[in-house]
């Protein structure tokens, strides 16, 4: 079994007045491929579909519309809690933020970094360790 991070694009919608907000969330899972992981991950989707009522009384539906990203974990599960007392802990990905003016989509399975042999964002290929990647340092947006 290897870890993997799924981010799922989030959509918030006011239905009155079409106002959206895009988030990402991510979510840690294990698979024995990226096949599998990428089943999983697609299966989730369904689990984000929610409605209430905001301050206004205004109806706001949230759903994912997919995945953003998928990457492997470079650490093995049996190795994970000993890693995340190293130097800043576990890397789990990460992603850069569109402009607020730029809606967030997803990513064809393809271009998912697991598929696409590529670190998310990086550009650094999967066989360099991660070690080698910048990591995501505490206080760092």
């Amino acid at each position: 079994m290897n870890l993997y991070v799924a981010q799922f694009v989030l959509v918030e919608e006011c239905q009155e007045t079409s106002e959206r907000t895009y988030y990402i969330t991510s979510s840690l899972l294990a698979a024995s491929d990226p096949e599998q992981a990428f089943s999983h991950a697609q299966s989730w989707l369904p689990g984000y579909e929610d409605q209430m009522h905001n301050e206004a009384g205004q109806l706001v539906r949230y759903h994912a519309s997919g995945l953003y990203e998928l990457e492997e974990v470079a650490v093995q599960p049996t190795r994970l809690l000993e890693a995340t007392h190293g130097l800043y802990g576990v890397e789990v990905g990460h992603f850069r933020v569109p402009l607020a003016s730029q809606s967030v989509t997803p990513k064809a399975k393809a271009e998912l970094a697991v598929f696409s042999g590529q670190r998310a964002q990086q550009g650094v290929p999967r066989d360099v360790p991660a070690s080698a990647a910048l990591p995501l340092r505490p206080g760092r947006a």
